[in-house]
């Protein structure tokens, strides 16, 4: 009974220490959604939006906007459920695309420009839309997103105003933000780490070498702090440990809602092929699966998440637009031959 007792208590041990992914996010299930953008929305390159449930899809393009549900793949017309028209004509206005959500899903953000009775566009516009009551507000300025823990702000190029009292919380581009202890994360467009703190966006993702990276050259990612006067040289700059090695590329990546992770995707490219995979010029003849890791950013722990091949053997070249919900529980992967895949996750 006794050596009995002690073999539970080592396998237990042992299981245990097999499952390194135990402290990461893993997947619960997944499907490959029926949505697909229209010929016309891959021309004018529509934005996309994942809702804070994750749950649906915002479109924006400047010839209309929709919500599509990801199970059915069902649209609605935001244009008439808004009276997206209506607003444009009265205010002399066109959405030029910009859509974003509210982290409690109760406000759509759309921007645009002014023309008035002008061929020229005079000015930049942000709409707010109340979810709920059907309102519309419309403020003479420029918005990125709305702020992770208030959805009365709004990021700007001066600081995250507040469109009640018309205050403005400055940037601190300085600040280390591996000290901060709390963070929130924007997704839609703009991907940014946030200070729960501070109430301000602190950093970003980046790759290093910054820019025209030769196909041979590994590629690391790296934390580094937002609003820097000089891009290439940031008050702080915190590779993650996560290195893109040639031949594969690095498709995406994103910080998880709690700003606790970030989720990479990277081609894996067949090492043999003549002609290297390539992001940008897009060339992926070669790729033989997408790879989804999870790396904890400020320890460098990291874990494989999934594979493409793992839903789909066809079809495994991610590519565009990639999200995490605003509520943890769903990620979007679009890819470029097939719809896109959703990922219901579970946090440890």
């Amino acid at each position: 009974m006794k050596r009995a007792l002690l073999l539970l208590i080592f396998l237990s041990g042992f299981l245990i220490g097999c499952t390194p992914d135990a402290r990461f996010p893993q997947v619960g299930s997944f499907y490959i959604s029926p949505f697909e953008l229209k010929s016309e929305e891959k021309k004018f390159s529509a934005r996309l939006a994942l809702s804070p449930n994750g749950e649906t899809v915002a479109i924006s393009w400047i010839g209309g906007h929709d919500l599509v549900n990801l199970r059915s793949g069902q649209r609605s017309d935001l244009d008439e459920e808004l009276s997206l028209w209506d607003l444009n004509a009265a205010n002399g206005d066109i959405f030029d695309g910009q859509v974003f959500w509210s982290f409690d899903r109760r406000y759509l953000g759309l921007t645009g420009r002014h023309y008035g009775n002008s061929p020229i566009a005079t000015g930049e516009v942000f709409y707010r839309f109340d979810l709920e009551t059907g309102a519309a507000e419309r403020y003479e300025m420029w918005a990125a997103t709305f702020s992770p823990f208030n959805s009365d702000q709004v990021l700007t190029e001066e600081g995250v105003y507040d469109l009640r009292d018309g205050t403005l919380l400055p940037f601190a581009p300085d600040v280390d933000f591996r000290e901060e202890r709390a963070f929130g994360v924007t997704s839609s467009p703009r991907n940014l780490l946030w200070s729960k703190r501070l109430g301000v966006p602190v950093g970003r993702l980046s790759t290093l070498p910054y820019w025209d990276v030769p196909a041979n050259i590994d590629v690391r990612v790296a934390v580094e702090s937002y609003h820097s006067p000089d891009p290439e040289k940031p008050a702080h700059s915190v590779p993650i440990g996560f290195t893109s090695r040639r031949p594969n590329q690095l498709a995406g990546m994103v910080f998880d809602p709690t700003g606790e992770y970030v989720l990479l995707a990277e081609w894996q490219c067949s090492p043999d092929a003549p002609t290297p995979c390539r992001i940008t010029p897009y060339y992926a003849d070669n790729v033989y699966d997408s790879a989804l890791f999870l790396v904890r950013w400020k320890t460098g722990e990291q874990q494989e998440l999934i594979r493409l091949s793992e839903i789909d053997h066809e079809h495994v070249v991610a590519h565009g637009y990639m999200a995490w919900s605003a509520d943890g529980s769903t990620i979007l992967v679009s890819r470029y031959d097939a719809p896109p895949v959703v990922l219901k996750v579970m946090y440890p």
